[in-house]
């Protein structure tokens, strides 16, 4: 390590280190990830931001399923309660204004009995289950997320199968 200082001229940093001399070793190759896909089931997303609401939605599609969008919790309900038997499954944010997306899942499963659900959320699990909005028994996908990612969790979601690490996360209490 060598160091250079001048006043009024700055300073400059020198790290020296060793050659590698050794084998490279190649990294071996990844086996192609398989997505779940939907056989076009209709899927309740809830997103209070237009544009994740889109991007949302626009996955939802390109996997196979059927996207029916609503921005709010309240719009949510109104169209579980119009559309009842038709939704298979909601993808709701955590936290939005008004009603939070574990309050909604509830009052859903109200009107809907078992219909599965995913919450996903920009928090963390901890952050969240500190804030009361997560309990056990909830799903949770971390935004952000690629198509894969809901796939994965979505299809475990509708089938009931425990969440895979590190695709999404579910709160279990301590």
């Amino acid at each position: 390590l060598e160091v250079d200082s001048a006043p009024g001229k700055g300073t400059t940093f020198r790290i020296f280190l060793p050659r590698f001399e050794g084998e490279l070793v190649e990294p071996a190759p990844e086996a192609p990830r398989e997505t779940p896909r939907g056989s076009g089931e209709t899927v309740l997303v809830v997103e209070d931001e237009d544009a994740l609401l889109a991007l949302a939605a626009s996955m939802l599609e390109q996997l196979g399923y059927v996207p029916l969008c609503a921005s709010s919790p309240p719009e949510a309900l109104e169209l579980l309660a119009s559309r009842r038997g038709e939704i298979r499954a909601v993808l709701t944010d955590v936290v939005m204004p008004g009603m939070n997306g574990r309050e909604l899942v509830e009052r859903a499963r109200a009107l809907a009995p078992g219909l599965p659900s995913l919450l996903m959320s920009g928090y963390t699990a901890d952050v969240i289950a500190d804030r009361g909005l997560l309990e056990e028994g909830f799903r949770l996908l971390q935004k952000p997320f690629q198509p894969h990612d809901l796939g994965v969790a979505l299809k475990d979601a509708m089938t009931g199968a425990p969440p895979r690490a590190p695709l999404s996360g579910s709160f279990a209490a301590p």
